[in-house]
């Protein structure tokens, strides 16, 4: 069976870090509405103007009565992951089971959709202890097993990662003007080598974004990845444009500054994204739970800690 598959560019210029959210589940909702009576001028009608340059009227009925035709009607359908600024809804149709990718602006206009077929992806029980490659005491923005705790989990490479920030004693990430990268705390801050490693990608051209203002197209930003000696792959992301001091090929040991903390790629404002995962890319990459080593947690030393959001977590004395 041909299945007809449509990915378009997100035009999104402000998401957050976990962009799930009524307007979307909504749409969604509209969507399988209008998707089930042949509505699907209606559909075209809530695209942007980006979108309906790009996607016109004829040709978005063209694709809506082709997947019809092919796959059915919509029965059911679950909000299950984010996956770079697509909120990701796992949908059964008559004849299958499908990823439908869709993405809204601010002003809940359509900006994004693919429809794809579902992988079923399975958790990995291994996991990482690692060397914290930070200086100074951060705070976990997202981080644990859940979702509450962390919305990583739903994409199957990222289950185990982290966001981090700096806040001061009220909780601020910032001081002064929040649309300037330089009042971040984090803003800037050395990023280190979490073990002794092979370098295995680096990229270190992209802009730094305004606060707020995010690049989807570039997710991982500036970043450095790591290849350990057992076959993990360590990412570090969003780091300062032209701040990365290693490149491919090196070998760093547990310490050695990669490069300083940015606002790059897929991030609201100036944090530490690292994550493990098995393999080096590609959707069937399994996320590995990491965890440090030797760190102050909430103000107790630990030899060994996986942190969740919420902690406050810095090298131990």
């Amino acid at each position: 069976m041909k299945i007809p598959l449509l990915i378009l560019y997100i035009l999104i210029s402000t998401l957050s870090l976990h962009s799930q959210s009524t307007m979307v589940i909504d749409e969604m909702d509209r969507i399988k509405s209008d998707y089930s009576q042949d509505e699907f001028k209606a559909i075209f009608e809530r695209f942007s103007p980006d979108m309906k340059g790009f996607l016109p009227e004829e040709k978005t009925t063209e694709f809506f009565s082709g997947l019809k035709m092919s796959l059915g009607n919509i029965r059911e359908s679950e909000w299950i992951a984010n996956r770079q600024g697509f909120d990701v809804f796992k949908t059964m149709f008559d004849n299958g089971v499908f990823d439908f990718l869709l993405a809204v602006d601010s002003k809940s206009r359509i900006v994004g959709l693919s429809v794809q077929p579902h992988v079923e992806h399975t958790k990995s029980n291994e996991s990482i202890v690692l060397d914290l490659p930070l200086n100074e005491e951060w705070f976990v923005f997202w981080g644990g097993d859940t979702r509450e705790q962390n919305y990583h989990i739903d994409h199957p490479g990222q289950t185990g990662a982290y966001d981090m920030v700096i806040v001061d004693e009220n909780g601020s990430t910032f001081k002064g003007d929040p649309t300037k990268n330089e009042n971040y705390y984090a803003f800037g801050k050395e990023l280190l080598s979490p073990c002794q490693a092979e370098v295995w990608m680096t990229v270190d051209g992209v802009r730094d974004n305004v606060p707020g203002i995010m690049n989807p197209m570039m997710a991982l930003g500036n970043c450095v990845v790591l290849k350990t000696k057992e076959g993990h792959f360590i990412y570090i992301a969003h780091l300062k444009q032209n701040s990365v001091k290693v490149k491919q090929g090196d070998i760093v040991n547990s310490g050695d500054l990669l490069g300083l903390c940015g606002n790059s790629g897929n991030s609201s404002e100036a944090h530490l994204h690292i994550h493990v995962q098995d393999r080096a890319m590609g959707d069937d990459a399994q996320g590995i739970k990491c965890g440090f080593k030797r760190v102050r947690v909430n103000d107790s030393d630990l030899e060994k800690s996986f942190p969740v959001k919420g902690d406050k977590i810095a090298p131990s004395n």
